[in-house]
């Protein structure tokens, strides 16, 4: 179990990871490029926020995407074969 906490303040800001102090993203690794493949249509069909579809990660081999939860977190399912 993960548990995140929000923080309560005056003024919110938005996400910038090159400004901010603050969680960037959290990270889940997936088992197999058809899973991921998986998760993201199902994210999708549910219409959930999609920063990026999957893709290579730099040069790869690992490929990635990234979504929000509804809340707002970036979330990233990664799959990095063995």
């Amino acid at each position: 179990m993960i548990t995140l906490w929000g923080v309560k303040t005056e003024s919110p800001v938005e996400f910038n990871k090159n400004e901010n102090v603050g969680l960037h993203h959290l990270a889940l690794s997936v088992d197999s490029f058809e899973t991921l493949e998986a998760v993201y249509k199902e994210i999708k069909e549910k219409g959930l926020k999609i920063e990026f579809s999957p893709e290579l990660l730099r040069d790869g081999p690992a490929n990635h995407m990234m979504c929000y939860e509804p809340s707002g977190i970036r979330v990233e399912f990664i799959h990095v074969p063995k």
